[in-house]
Formats: structure tokens, sequence, C-alpha cells
């Protein structure tokens, strides 16, 4: 009820799409982040680095669930099922991509999760060779300070490239375009699970989902971000 009208939830509905408001997928953003510290950051990104400078980092995991779908249709009152659905784990593969605004320009990939070790291979790999000297294309590294990227080597590895390292906040996963194109390598595993016999493994599988990301779809993930 409101100023003395009884309003209906599809009344309400319909009103709000004629404003221009849609239906998404909630943002979430954690507790724990010191929002005027990740203001700061941001802030001091957007005014002294190009779009265009930014690499961005960080590590997903995937094993054969990740293709399942988790939404379907059904009618009212009955929950949709699938006969489809893949429910033994298999292989787990864990990935470092690295993610600029035209898409994922390389990863590295290891069977179980990162290591140590397993990171500084992969920057090695998939990251240094595509950084270019400070102010060029993809000259600022970007990740999250999980233990395993605090690592001394990392960084004088990026500053001999001639590039620089930016730290995110803590928390602040919002912050980092890669996490919201790893989602988009979920959506086109769950899409195209009928290939994954066809591609020869998991790996060949995984790197078709990653080369999936289209330039339109990486600027989308800079720009959702504020970059």
């Amino acid at each position: 009820v409101y100023a003395g009208l009884e309003l209906s939830v599809s009344t309400i509905c319909r009103a709000m799409h004629k404003l221009g408001f849609t239906r998404k997928r909630l943002h979430r953003l954690a507790l724990e982040c010191d929002q005027t510290r990740a203001m700061r950051f941001y802030i001091d990104v957007t005014t002294h680095h190009a779009p265009s400078q930014l690499l961005f980092l960080d590590e997903t995991s995937k094993d054969w669930r990740a293709m399942n779908r988790s939404y379907g249709f059904a009618l009212r009152g009955q929950k949709p099922r699938s006969s489809n659905g893949i429910f033994l784990r298999g292989e787990r593969i864990s990935t470092l991509g690295a993610f600029d605004m035209n898409g994922f320009i390389d990863w590295y990939s290891v069977t179980g999760t990162f290591k140590h070790g397993d990171f500084l291979d992969g920057v090695q790999a998939a990251v240094l060779p595509h950084i270019t000297p400070f102010p060029g294309p993809r000259s600022v590294v970007i990740l999250d300070n999980a233990s395993i990227h605090k690592r001394d080597e990392f960084s004088a590895a990026v500053r001999a490239r001639g590039g620089m390292v930016l730290w995110l906040p803590p928390y602040c996963w919002h912050l980092n375009p890669i996490e919201e194109a790893f989602g988009a390598v979920r959506q086109w595993l769950m899409r195209n699970k009928h290939m994954a016999t066809q591609l020869g493994g998991t790996q060949q599988f995984l790197n078709a989902a990653f080369d999936s990301v289209t330039p339109d779809t990486a600027r989308s993930c800079f720009h959702h971000c504020g970059y």
C-alpha cells in the first residue's frame, strides 16, 4: 500500500521496467571491504592510468561440475530438473589468467591448486611476455594480495620488463574485471558442455572457453568495474 493505493507486485515491476530498471544478478560486496581504501585505489588508478595500460591477473579453478546449469524453467509450484547433470568432480584444473581490455591474452593451467612455484611459472609463461615498459599497453599489472602473489621474485620480474605492480585492497574483487570475465568463461562451459569430449580433453575445452571472451565482453567487464 502506497499513499492509500494498493499496488500489486506486477504493477510495480512494470513501472520499474518503464523507468529502465532490469532484473540483474546481485553484485555482492564483502563486509570486510574498506570502502574508503577501495575508493582511494580506484581514484588513483583511473586518474593516473589509461585502461589500455592495465593488465589484471587472478586464478580460477574448474572441474567437470562447472558445466552444470544452476537455473532452469518449470511450471509454477514445480522444480526444474535436469537429466544430464554432472555429479563426479573429475580432474580439477586451476588457471592463472592475464586479462586486458581485449580479453584473455594468455593463461597458464596446472592440475590441482596453485602454489607459490606454480604462480611464478605461470607469470613467466603467460604474463611477462605481454608486459611492455611503462607507460605502454599492459604496463600496469593489478592483482589481489593473496600470499602466493606477494613474492619479491614476481615484482622484480615485472619491474625488469619496465612494468609496475599494483595490489588491490583486501576484499575488493569488484575492482578486478577478470572476476566477471571468469563468469563468462563458466557460462560458455555450461552452454557448450556437449563439446567437452570433442576437443580432446579438459585443457583443450578450457582453452576454447577462454578464447570465447571477445573484446566487446572484455570492455564490458572493464566498464562494469568503472575503468
